[in-house]
């Protein structure tokens, strides 16, 4: 991966911040899933998968393993 400063208004950061406590993430990752899934949406699906979808889909796979 790659960094990059990106400037948002306060009040953007301060929501993103507290939508990704409620979700017990980081304000990055947040931010990160969310461009990732909006430029999926404007990407060929056979070109891009989202990693938040990938990490969904391990999860869901461990979860059931261990059922299983």
């Amino acid at each position: 991966m790659v960094g990059i400063t990106v400037r948002l208004p306060a009040s953007t950061l301060d929501a993103a911040r507290s939508i990704a406590r409620k979700d017990g993430v980081k304000v990055t990752a947040l931010l990160r899933q969310w461009i990732e899934q909006n430029v999926a949406e404007g990407a060929d699906d056979s070109q891009m998968v989202p990693v938040a979808e990938l990490k969904r889909l391990i999860a869901r796979s461990a979860r059931d393993c261990r059922v299983g």
